[in-house]
Formats: C-alpha cells, structure tokens, sequence
C-alpha cells in the first residue's frame, strides 16, 4: 500500500495516479474478505481495524484523476467520499488516530478549501416514528449498539422507519449532515451555470 501513498499529490502523472486506484481497489478486496474471516472467528478489534484508510486513498487518488480530466462534479463528489471514508476509519479503531495523527484529515480540508468554491448544502428536514439499528435490526434504542461506533467491523447507524418530509433547508455557512447534497447551479443572466466550472449548464 505504502508504494502507491507517494501517488496522493496533484503534480503526479495521471497514469500513475490510475495505476495505483487499481492496485489500492485490488488490495481492499483482499482485505474485505480478510475482515469477513476475522468476523467468522469472533475477532472484532481485528475487524474493527481493517476499516482502513484504504477506501480513503483511492477516493482521493480518483478526486486528482477526475480534476486533470475536467470532470469536476465527479472530483467533488470524490473528495467527499474520501472525507466520509477518513471518518470511517477513525471511528474503527483508535490505532488509526494514533498513526495519523489528524494529517489525513486536515489534509483534505485544505483540499476542499484550495481546490474547489465555497460551496450552498441543502439539507432535507424529516422526521421518523422510529429507527432500527443497523447492526442488529432491532428498534434503536432498545440495544446496546451505538451510533458511529464500530461492531465486527461495521460502523453503526440508525435506519429510520416511517419517514415523513417536513421540509428543505439551505446551509451556507456551517457543515452540513452530506456534503454531497449541494447547490450544483445557480441562475445568472438568464442562464443556468455550473457551481464549479462556471460554464453555463449544460455545457
């Protein structure tokens, strides 16, 4: 894995870059199917570590691919996963903090700062009768299970049941729940333009 870290700076050759997405995406299958042995055999911090960075780097690898290639939406779109995925891996298990270090993440911020627009979130307002637990499938609240930790190697979240739309709400300047749902165009003169580009969409 290691070999294929020097690849994660815009300045590399873009082939690189897509030769090393195939080798870290061929790594993680291996460790997918590593973690799902560790899951048979009951061993949940070795599960819990192997939520690795590794879904991080590749996003991140794709972000500088995507750039090079003007697909900006898909680079955006990247880069958020690579953050969702670097949150991931610091809610498994702490090793990876202390390895890190808060670089990783302090890295992609500057990322999103430098390389793209201040960006509109929208954030859909919602309300549920209930939420069962993604672990176990019980209704939330009534096991031990907790959000944003880890369970044999699988981060717990609420599934929410019986869900109704309340509203739409516009998020400038704070983050929003999913950087994913933003603002992707804006009206000027009359015309429709691409947030990122600046193009008039479509382009």
């Amino acid at each position: 894995m290691t070999n294929n870290l020097k690849f994660l700076y815009f300045t590399r050759a873009i082939e690189f870059q897509k030769n090393a997405v195939i080798d870290l995406e061929s790594l993680l299958k291996r460790t997918i199917s590593w973690k799902k042995k560790m899951i048979s055999k009951k061993n949940e911090k070795i599960s819990n570590q192997l939520l690795s960075l590794l879904s991080a780097y590749i996003s991140e690898l794709e972000m500088y691919v995507a750039l090079k290639e003007q697909r900006m939406d898909d680079a955006w779109d990247s880069l958020v996963n690579a953050q969702d995925a670097m949150h991931t891996a610091f809610q498994s298990d702490e090793i990876v903090e202390k390895y890190d270090g808060n670089a990783y993440p302090q890295k992609l911020l500057q990322i999103e700062k430098s390389f793209f627009p201040h960006l509109t979130f929208n954030s859909i307002e919602a309300k549920a009768d209930y939420s069962d637990c993604s672990i176990c499938g019980k209704r939330y609240g009534t096991c031990t299970h907790l959000v944003g930790k880890p369970y044999m190697g699988e981060i717990c979240y609420q599934i929410p049941r019986n869900i109704e739309f309340t509203g739409l709400s516009l998020i400038i300047d704070a983050d929003p729940g999913s950087k994913h749902h933003r603002i992707t165009e804006v009206s000027d003169n009359g015309y429709m333009r691409n947030v990122l580009t600046w193009q008039i969409f479509p382009v």
